[in-house]
């Protein structure tokens, strides 16, 4: 069986391996927004095992196949920006924030599964992704400027590579060896996904703060 696009695929496949590894091992940490990025690792983990056999293997698929993957893929995405979103609330702004903050996550998500639903142009993945780094690189700043989280640089230059790793793929680059700009993107990607493991290993989940109401009357006796 012939490969359509060795390179596309292997360097997806290799995006899949990698997030696949940090995911393991971010899911071990206690901390609810670590969790959630890790299950953002999975997520691209698997929309990248569906993008490379797509590329792949494309000519030897059925149009249905073909639609499943393609859709699949583009839904992955999508969940994998809620949910580092999701983890990037928890442990970057006030407790009382989240009530307000999560909601308007999960809305974003849900226009953005319902765009996908009835278009399936690849661009909307990127705008949504886009999107949602720069809330995260927001954030991220907001934690680093007050609370001197020691992750926020690793995480500020993941999203910064990443954003670097759409502009090689929207630029269509002509590259020597048959190259193409999405496998320079794919590899451009890789670098972003472990500066940003870096820095959410170090995430910590911003806690309520417990207000001490004394008695008055207790207090009027001492």
């Amino acid at each position: 069986m012939i490969i359509a696009e060795p390179l596309t695929t292997l360097t997806d496949y290799a995006i899949a391996v990698e997030a696949t590894i940090f995911a393991i091992m971010l899911n071990q940490s206690r901390q609810t927004s670590v969790r959630l990025w890790a299950a953002a690792f999975a997520g691209v983990a698997i929309a990248a095992l569906l993008g490379g056999t797509l590329h792949g293997f494309v000519p030897h698929m059925e149009l249905g196949t073909r639609i499943l993957l393609w859709k699949g893929t583009l839904y992955l995405l999508g969940l994998t920006s809620f949910l580092l979103l999701a983890g990037t609330v928890i442990s970057s702004v006030p407790h009382r924030w989240h009530r307000w903050m999560l909601p308007i996550v999960g809305l974003k998500s849900f226009g953005y599964l319902g765009l996908a639903t009835v278009r399936s142009n690849f661009a909307y993945v990127v705008a949504d992704y886009l999107s949602a780094l720069v809330i995260v690189l927001l954030l991220q700043l907001r934690a680093a400027r007050r609370h001197r989280a020691p992750g926020a640089p690793w995480i500020l230059a993941g999203v910064l590579v990443s954003g670097v790793a759409v502009a090689v793929l929207r630029s269509r680059l002509a590259l020597p060896f048959m190259i193409r700009s999405v496998d320079l993107y794919h590899v451009v990607q890789m670098v972003a996904l472990y500066l940003l493991y870096r820095g959410v290993r170090q995430l910590r989940d911003v806690e309520p703060i417990a207000y001490s109401i004394k008695n008055p009357q207790h207090e009027a006796g001492e």
